[in-house]
């Protein structure tokens, strides 16, 4: 009969006592030096990485051919921003990208630098509609789920969603843009009687000798179309039309291209209800913008059909 046993410690598996390795010999004329190291990727995703209340910062870098645009995010890995630019008197193509964030949430491109000179917006967007299926249950199909102050109504009519924006601002009329110019926190305030069907709006203007920048206050809601245009006294203009919709506290910014040689004319604001609006602007202000209340309320034909907008007529010059 044959019987087999385990080793005893200490045995080789011949029953002959194991060998002790031998030590590693440094080479005569050698030292052991101390290696010191850091830990990579140590630490896990943050604690606030994939709140629903999404956080950007970061910057737009000027170099001598390109925008490098730059920064950090509480966004989940694989998560897609969108950035892009925006003028205002261009329009702009070709300057746009989309990336995924990193596994820290940080995001990095570079963009063609415009060749022309205007007041330019720098964008960096998470829309929930463009993410992959495992990041609905945080951010919600359309958004729904997004909250904070970087939140922004999107769409028409009912197809409406949400989406999370930073901006860097960047005057390009005058001067070569440099450096960085870092992307800007908003800070809403909403008006006690924000989105009351009795509109008020109060506009500031500032001029130089090509453009004419008109920033404002107002309680209509986010999302309400606001156009700006020109009239000259007895003359017919064309050309001069912008439009933008209202940030989520009634506020809102426009650049109207200045009349050449013209010291009197007049800056016309005017909010209409459309087709396209937002069901909840037509269940505010009605679908004909029959609702509208207060002294800036006025009737206009639309092929035929009365309805109510709100216009603000502001004279400049004598």
């Amino acid at each position: 009969m044959m019987m087999t046993t385990g080793c005893n410690s200490g045995e080789g598996l011949d029953g002959q006592a194991a060998s002790t390795p031998a030590p590693i010999q440094t080479p005569a004329g050698q030292e052991k030096g101390k290696v010191d190291y850091k830990v990579a990727d140590s630490k896990g995703n943050s604690e606030n990485q994939g709140n629903p209340e999404v956080t950007f910062s970061g910057d737009a870098e000027f170099t001598a051919d390109s925008v490098v645009v730059k920064g950090k995010s509480n966004l989940l890995p694989t998560a897609i921003v969108r950035i892009y630019m925006e003028a205002a008197n261009h329009t702009v193509i070709g300057y746009s990208d989309t990336v995924k964030v990193g596994e820290d949430g940080s995001f990095e491109t570079k963009l063609k630098k415009p060749d022309f000179k205007d007041v330019l917006k720098i964008h960096v967007e998470f829309k929930p509609d463009l993410q992959g299926a495992a990041l609905e249950p945080v951010y919600g199909k359309k958004g729904e789920k997004l909250i904070g102050s970087l939140v922004y109504i999107t769409g028409s009519g009912e197809q409406t969603e949400k989406v999370a924006r930073i901006t860097a601002v960047v005057d390009n009329k005058d001067k070569e843009p440099s450096g960085k110019i870092a992307l800007e926190q908003p800070k809403w305030n909403k008006p006690a009687d924000y989105g009351q069907s009795a509109v008020w709006i109060k506009p500031e203007l500032t001029q130089d000798d090509k453009y004419v920048y008109i920033k404002g206050t107002s309680n209509l809601l986010e999302g309400s179309k606001l156009s700006g245009d020109i009239e000259i006294p007895n003359h017919w203009t064309s050309g001069y039309a912008r439009h933008t919709k209202v940030s989520p506290d009634g506020s809102f910014e426009l650049v109207l291209q200045k009349p050449k040689e013209k010291s009197k004319y007049s800056v016309v604001l005017t909010s209409k209800v459309e087709k396209d609006s937002w069901k909840m602007l037509q269940d505010t202000y009605g679908a004909e913008g029959e609702k509208f209340q207060g002294d800036l309320v006025k009737t206009y034909d639309d092929s035929g059909k009365l309805k109510k907008k709100v216009e603000v007529k502001l004279e400049i010059g004598s």
